[in-house]
């Protein structure tokens, strides 16, 4: 089968790098624009950047736990981020919180551009 190239650009951009919907797979998300913050609890994915627009991320967002490593420069370099209105490309970890086959996108790493 022989792939339009939209199709395949699309799939370059969304850099999945395992199988789909996989524990531990990690995705590229492309660069956007933080569309909004969310703190909760320690145990909630604790800080979440809104307006992702990726499908394996469930609900639209990624997360930092409190816990993570750098947790706190994450965080703060994400709000910076938002504040100023630059755009954000990240590597997330796929995580199957609630053990349901929901994936949540799990913050590794990240790019801040502008």
């Amino acid at each position: 089968m022989k792939l339009k190239f939209s199709a395949l650009k699309a799939f370059l951009l969304l850099g999945v790098t395992a199988a789909q919907g996989a524990v531990g797979a990690t995705v590229t998300i492309p660069f956007f624009t933080i569309g909004g913050t969310s703190v909760s609890s320690s145990a909630n994915f604790h800080f979440r950047v809104l307006g992702v627009g990726l499908p394996e991320c469930t609900l639209g967002f990624m997360f930092v736990d409190q816990a993570d490593d750098g947790a706190k420069v994450k965080i703060g370099n994400l709000m910076s981020a938002y504040s100023t209105g630059k755009r954000v490309s990240a590597v997330a970890e796929l995580v199957d919180y609630y053990g349901d086959g929901r994936m949540f996108c799990k913050v590794v790493e990240f790019t801040v551009l502008d």
